[in-house]
């Protein structure tokens, strides 16, 4: 399924399967309804909670009736009963029946490269006997392409854990997500959720599971041509027998399939024995059959199947309120087609309004009813979001189902579930809990399982990830499954609980207390109670929601790293690289989130593809101590340390920093060793709760050293250990002394010896550093140039000022000028400015080939960071002149700017995998752009107008505006680079940067239309908000060319 046919999957009103080109352009506008702005409407006539197929077949007929529908799923992909499950097989039974609607969803034409098997035939090659064989990527990618296309409004990762109700009627759902408890209008709730868990506990009942069944994927069988191998007794396994179903990506591929006993297990615990059950058959497989003697497990399912004692469907006591009863998945496809036809007779009975949804009266909740006096609804800082959300908020002692602990975990990512691990490991009782059914974040559920740079010598790191292999190799999966199997034992060997698929939707706070977290599980808020809390959500969700400050993206705009969602490498070639980057996203923000998923499935490949957003960037919660850029390259010393992390600078695109603009820390350059020190990791202001994974107390340009996944691991571990003595002891974090643990690690090896003798501080701070470094520069030595600018300011001043005075040659001159540029100092000055002309006079000369790639002047790995390409020591002068403040540089960059170009299109990179990075394949001279830009913005002048305005014609620098968005992945980089000639053209008074600021707000990213706000309430000194109409307005009424704006002036 290409791109294309992702939408062309949509069907109109008249149930036709593909869309003929003249509905494209409507189907897309359908999609996009969810990102417009602000919603017209207050309410819907329908809300489905559960995106299987009763959910999806109801939401859809809803639609076509006319119906306005919200679909509410809390996975990361519709379909559950063969998504989640891993049950990618149907009877073929009734598959003839099959109306291209439904079959168009089960496999396609754009599948076909991805369809490896010599063996399948019949319906895009599925077809082995009696089963028809699936591919996970084609259902997730058809399914929401049809909701969508329907004007069906969806929320993935979301949970409805609420009703509010009136005088007997459903006046609307709470909802649950990542970004907390959100209010909803509708006149019907629909609960075709799996098993209808929360309707049923709202009702009173204890679902209790029967049995369950549990699903995996195995690769490089031999000749698989059984339906069922009979397994030793002492597996656990139902029946003695496991089922296996061929898979149609390889001739090779089947999918392994067990039941077992359930009775007396939680819903928690059924999916903890699952797992147990896959690693003890893994241990087993090439015994179990000849065609797995080297076979190897490739996936778990996502989640168990399971079957229910009580299967009788609960009867609803509210009027709007419906049940699905049954949403076993499908044996066949006419079992699915069944459930379609339930479906749409449930929809069918709604008819018409029953009631038009008013003020709601009371919250009902699993175990509370809470008169709404005592909650409060509040208007969603959401811009780009068309659905009626109101957030939600009431007092957390209101909420009947608690747990108790010492040690909370939110979050059971890189960080965190190892920071359960050494929170047990210290003996306390401890509850990590995550959105997933299994540990790991980002290296499991994201696949990115690489370490690509990191302090790997660390002993714990190398313990862990040695244990986790050799448990890998020992039950023949790969490394993530071993991974998943290690951590998920950990957890449970100590005194430690996993709660998987929980969303953390609040923080239990009050005085700055923070005394555990607020999640939806199962459809039931619950309120866990702990000594200590360890925000490990590497989001700073939990942090945020007890009140925290926190930092998102550079000063300069508020930008992040991009993020994707990685493909699973299947077999054979693969369609692209199946570590993409799709776009930049604010995830602390619904719409954001929400819109990042709809990419992940619009671009994914048909196999397969992760369930989680890898996202490299949230927030920064401010600790009672932030690490900076002069920390981590000078090598600061913490006397308490806590863990160290390593890599080079890597900002994941070309690094807007001051730092990287001046030429001193392009991507890539140095790969240093960095101290995290326990401050870092301590909220201000706040008690009860530590800091773990990427978004610990740090700047942006900090943050670029420390976000490996092998020292965020080592972080968890360690900050789970602070957490546990902090519970045994009493004591409040601000006021922990570090000191005894330290001693304790440092004698397991996890210090290199003598380390926490070292002195502390840096070299900047000793006696006669700042004469020695200054001196070397004096001698013309160009390295101390990057040496000198990490000095502080008062000290590098007068040195560098009475050293240029004395400097016997020019090129010295040049060095010490530099230096005292980047200081705002403009002695010198006219020295930059001359060698500026001089090297801008060569590269007009020289010229630069069609072909020219922007390679950050070959930085990495050089020894010194001396630039000594060209292109780079010419925007270093650029940029180091616009510090300065160096007025008699306009007419230079004047020169520059009325010369430059984009230099052609997007550069062909020099690799498969670098010309398919979005942060990589950027124009030629987007650099030369950027840093012209900063200039400019810091030295506003009418004269730059022309040159900028020129610019903005070029076909490759203008028109990146995106409000499709499919279109985003290749135009978000442009879109930045012109909203910085945007801000620039504005601030030197131009009346078309206005405009185009004013045009942002259209702009489907969050991030860039609040810089366009900030930019337009700067400059005129008006606060419209996102009301485009209002600005519009507003820039049409005023004079131009207006007055110049420097920025921070």
């Amino acid at each position: 399924m290409n791109r294309r046919n992702f939408l062309k999957l949509g069907v109109p009103a008249t149930g036709a399967a593909i869309l003929a080109p003249s509905v494209i352009a409507k189907a897309m506008s359908n999609i996009q309804r969810q990102f417009t702005g602000k919603p017209a409407f207050d309410s819907y006539d329908v809300l489905i909670n559960g995106g299987g197929f009763s959910g999806y077949f109801a939401a859809i007929q809803a639609a076509k009736s006319g119906k306005r529908v919200l679909l509410v799923e809390k996975r990361s992909s519709l379909g559950y009963e063969l998504t989640a499950k891993s049950r990618f097989w149907l009877g073929t039974n009734g598959i003839e029946k099959l109306p291209e609607d439904i079959s168009g969803v089960l496999w396609s034409d754009e599948e076909s490269s991805e369809v490896h098997t010599t063996e399948g035939s019949g319906a895009g090659k599925g077809i082995f006997g009696d089963e028809l064989a699936l591919m996970a990527g084609t259902l997730k990618k058809g399914l929401l392409a049809n909701v969508l296309a329907h004007k069906v409004d969806t929320l993935l990762m979301t949970d409805v854990c609420g009703l509010f109700t009136k005088k007997g009627d459903v006046q609307g759902a709470l909802l649950a997500c990542k970004h907390g408890l959100f209010a909803v209008k509708c006149q019907h709730f629909i609960d075709a959720s799996e098993h209808a868990v929360f309707s049923r506990k709202l009702l009173g009942q204890n679902p209790l599971p029967k049995s369950a069944t549990f699903a995996l994927e195995i690769w490089k069988t031999t000749s698989p041509q059984q339906k069922s191998v009979p397994v030793s007794s002492s597996l656990g396994v139902s029946g003695n027998k496991v089922n296996i179903h061929r898979g149609k990506h390889a001739n090779h591929q089947v999918f392994l399939e067990f039941s077992f006993d359930a009775n007396g297990l939680d819903l928690d615990t059924v999916e903890h024995r699952a797992r147990e059950l896959a690693t003890a058959l893994g241990k087993a497989l090439p015994t179990i059959d000849p065609m797995f003697a080297k076979a190897e497990i490739t996936q778990f399912a996502w989640e168990t199947s399971v079957v229910l004692q009580d299967r009788a469907q609960p009867q609803p006591k509210l009027s709007g309120h419906h049940i699905v009863g049954d949403t076993q998945a499908p044996s066949d496809c006419s079992q699915l087609l069944a459930i379609r036809e339930k479906a749409e007779g449930l929809v069918a009975s709604l008819g018409g309004s029953t009631h038009s949804p008013s003020a709601f009266a009371e919250l009902v909740i699993v175990g509370a009813t809470i008169p709404t006096q005592h909650v409060t609804l509040a208007e969603v800082d959401e811009p780009g979001l068309a659905i009626p959300l109101k957030r939600c908020t009431f007092d957390t002692g209101l909420i009947a189902t608690r747990q108790d602990c010492q040690v909370f975990v939110a979050g059971g990512g890189t960080a965190g579930a190892m920071a359960a691990i050494g929170a047990t490991s210290k003996g306390a009782n401890t509850i990590v809990a995550d959105f997933f059914q299994d540990l790991g974040g980002t290296k499991t559920m994201c696949g990115v399982m690489g370490y690509y740079h990191g302090y790997r010598n660390q002993p714990y790191f190398k313990q862990q990830d040695e244990e986790a292999n050799r448990l890998a190799v020992e039950a023949h999966m790969t490394k993530r499954l071993g991974r998943m199997s290690y951590l998920l034992q950990q957890v449970r060997q100590g005194d430690g609980q996993f709660f998987g698929s929980t969303i953390l939707c609040g923080a239990i706070a009050s005085e700055n207390n923070v005394k555990g977290g607020l999640v939806c599980r199962q459809g039931t808020l619950e309120a866990i109670y702990a000594d200590v809390s360890i925000d490990a959500t590497g989001d700073g969700d939990l942090a945020a929601f007890a009140g925290a400050a926190f930092d998102h993206g550079d000063a300069r705009t508020g930008k992040t790293q991009n993020y994707s969602q990685w493909d699973i490498r299947g077999a054979g070639k693969v369609p692209s690289s199946t570590s993409r980057d799709y776009d930049i996203i604010d995830n602390t923000r619904i719409a954001e989130v929400q819109r990042g998923l709809f990419i992940s499935h619009y671009e994914a490949h048909c196999y397969d593809f992760y369930p989680m957003l890898a996202v490299r960037e949230s927030r920064r919660t401010k600790g009672e101590y932030e690490l900076n850029v002069i920390d981590a390259i000078e090598g600061t010393h913490f006397p308490d340390v806590v863990c160290l992390a390593s890599s080079d600078f890597d900002p994941h695109y070309v690094g807007l920093s001051d730092y990287t603009r001046c030429g001193f820390l392009l991507p890539h350059s140095i790969d240093i060793v960095v101290e995290i020190p326990y401050r870092s990791i301590v909220p201000k202001g706040l008690n009860g709760l530590l800091l773990s994974g990427r978004g610990f107390s740090q700047t942006q340009e900090a943050y670029q050293f420390t976000r490996m996944t092998s020292d965020l691991i080592v972080l968890g571990y360690l900050t789970g250990q602070i957490a546990a003595t902090l519970s045994f002891n009493g004591t409040r974090a601000k006021d922990f002394d570090i000191s005894p643990l330290q001693q304790e690690w440092a004698a397991l090896g996890y210090y290199p010896e003598g380390y926490l003798s070292k002195q502390t501080g840096n070299k900047i701070e000793a006696p006669g550093e700042a004469e020695r470094r200054v001196n070397a520069l004096s001698q013309g030595k160009r390295e101390y140039l990057y040496a000198c600018i990490k000095l502080p300011k008062q000290q590098a001043v007068p040195l560098l000022k009475e050293s240029f005075q004395t400097a016997s040659d020019a090129q010295t001159q040049l060095l010490i000028a530099q230096a005292l540029a980047w200081f705002g100092d403009q002695t010198g000055s006219n020295v930059i400015l001359r060698d500026l002309n001089n090297l801008y006079v060569q590269e007009r000369e020289k010229g630069y080939p069609a072909d020219f790639v922007d390679n950050y002047d070959l930085i990495r790995g050089r020894e010194h960071n001396v630039l000594e390409g060209l292109f780079w020591r010419i925007n270093q002068h650029i940029a180091l002149l616009a510090r300065s403040g160096y007025e008699g540089a306009k007419s230079t960059i004047r020169t520059i700017l009325e010369n430059t170009t984009s230099g052609g299109p997007m550069m062909k990179r020099e690799s498969e995998y670098f010309d398919g990075r979005i942060d990589l394949k950027l124009v030629p001279f987007h650099n030369r752009i950027l840093n012209l830009s900063y200039f400019i913005e810091r030295l506003p002048d009418t004269q730059f107008i022309v040159g900028l305005e020129k610019l903005l014609q070029d076909p490759h620098v203008g028109g990146y505006r995106t409000s499709e968005y499919e279109k985003v992945r290749w135009r978000v980089y442009g879109g930045d680079l012109e909203l910085h000639i945007a801000a620039a053209l504005a601030r030197s008074g131009g009346k078309r940067g206005y405009e185009l600021l004013a045009d942002y707000l259209h702009d489907l990213h969050h991030t860039f239309k609040s810089f366009a706000v900030s930019e337009l309430k700067t400059l005129t000194g008006k606060q419209h908000g996102y009301d485009v109409a209002a600005w519009g307005q507003a820039i049409k009424s005023l004079d131009y060319p207006r007055s110049v704006v420097a920025l921070n002036s």
